[in-house]
C-alpha cells in the first residue's frame, strides 16, 4: 500500500512532463493531475492512520505538491500579468503602463556646474535619468567612431573650451540636417557623464514641445 502512493506521484510526474507535448498536452495534464491528487490523498490518509510522522508519506506529499506548483504556477502567473489591462479611448484594452518620470529641467551651465563641483556625485545622481536642456547650438558634427551625431551646446559666451555634447543616433539624420549653428534648441538626453572638459548626454532627442 505504501508503494502505491509513491507510484501515483511518479506516474503523475511523468504525465505532467509529457503534458508539454502539443495537441494532447491538455489531456496528459489532466491525467497527471489526477494521479497527483491520488498520491496526495494516499499521503494524507497514511499520516492520519498512523497518527505519527510517516517519512515516506511526507516525502510523497512534498514531491506531489512541489510538482504541481512547478507545472502550473508559471501559467497562472502569466495569465495574471496579462490580465492587468486598462481601457483606451477606443474602448480596447492594453497592458497598464507605468507613467514615465518627467525629465529634470536644467540649463547647460547648471548641468556642467554639477559635474564641475563633484564628478562622482553627479554621475551617480543622474545615471539613467533624463535631462531636458535648452541652449544655443555651438557646433554640429558627425562622430563616425561612435556612430552618432554630436550637437554641441554653449555654456556661456565667455566659456570657450567647456560644452554640453548631445549625442544623437543616425536615425535622427533629417532633424540634425535641419539645424543651424546659433539656433536655440531644447534637447532631452539621459545618463550625463564628464568627458575631459565637456559633459556628454546620451540617447538624445529634440524636444519638439518646446
Amino acid at each position: 500500500m505504501k508503494s502505491s502512493g509513491i507510484g501515483f506521484v511518479i506516474a503523475g510526474i511523468v504525465f505532467l512532463l509529457l503534458s508539454f507535448i502539443p495537441l494532447i498536452g491538455s489531456l496528459l495534464s489532466l491525467v497527471g493531475l489526477l494521479f497527483m491528487i491520488l498520491g496526495i490523498i494516499w499521503a494524507v490518509s497514511a499520516m492520519v492512520k498512523t497518527k505519527e510522522p510517516d517519512v515516506r508519506a511526507i516525502i510523497t506529499l512534498v514531491i506531489a505538491i512541489g510538482s504541481l506548483f512547478l507545472r502550473f504556477a508559471p501559467s497562472m502567473l502569466s495569465s495574471n500579468s496579462s490580465s492587468a489591462k486598462v481601457p483606451t479611448e477606443s474602448g480596447q484594452t492594453t497592458k497598464e503602463e507605468i507613467p514615465e518620470t518627467p525629465p529634470i529641467e536644467m540649463t547647460p551651465k547648471q548641468l556642467y556646474s554639477e559635474f564641475e563641483k563633484n564628478k562622482v556625485r553627479a554621475e551617480e545622481n543622474y545615471n539613467g535619468k533624463k535631462i531636458r536642456i535648452a541652449g544655443k547650438i555651438k557646433s554640429i558634427d558627425k562622430d563616425d567612431l561612435n556612430d552618432n551625431y554630436v550637437v554641441k551646446l554653449s555654456l556661456d559666451a565667455d566659456v570657450i573650451f567647456s560644452d554640453i555634447l548631445c549625442r544623437f543616433s543616425f536615425d535622427h539624420s533629417d532633424r540634425i540636417k535641419a539645424l543651424n549653428v546659433g539656433d536655440s534648441i531644447t534637447i532631452i538626453g539621459d545618463s550625463p557623464w564628464m568627458n575631459i572638459s565637456s559633459v556628454d548626454l546620451k540617447n538624445c532627442i529634440i524636444d519638439s514641445k518646446k
